[in-house]
């Protein structure tokens, strides 16, 4: 338990990166706009290097450890589904953007365009889970 939900501190601690994760999209995007390359690959290079931290430390070990939960099926194991589903979307299309894979078009930006969408959809999602979970 911790201050403000029934939540796990692990849990606070990770929205608080996923929405700084947010902000460092957003700043990277617009350096790309601006045609600042090279520290918008910096930017959304680190941006993937701490999701996988949050990934391997927290999402991935509490689904491992609460996977029992989807005995049954209801709103919140829906929610679960989409977010997992979406957020291996949205960090395969940022994974191919980094090797500058072409996925959606034969123009990169698509597809770093699309990994943008996506993964700002997953986090949407991830705050949808957090608030049904503990709040």
């Amino acid at each position: 338990m911790s201050f403000l939900t029934n939540a796990p501190i692990g849990a606070h601690v990770n929205l608080i990166i996923q929405i700084g994760l947010l902000f460092l999209l957003l700043i990277g995007t617009h350096l790309a706009k601006a045609r600042r390359l090279k520290i918008h690959g910096r930017i959304m290079g680190a941006a993937m290097v701490i999701q996988v931290v949050a990934l391997i430390f927290w999402m991935g070990a509490s689904l491992v450890v609460n996977s029992g939960a989807f005995a049954t099926f209801g709103p919140g194991q829906l929610i679960t589904v989409l977010h997992v589903t979406i957020g291996y979307v949205a960090f395969f299309l940022a994974i191919s953007s980094a090797l500058h894979k072409t996925l959606i078009s034969r123009w990169l930006g698509w597809t770093m365009r699309a990994s943008l969408l996506v993964w700002v959809l997953a986090a949407v999602t991830g705050i949808g889970f957090y608030v049904y979970y503990y709040f």
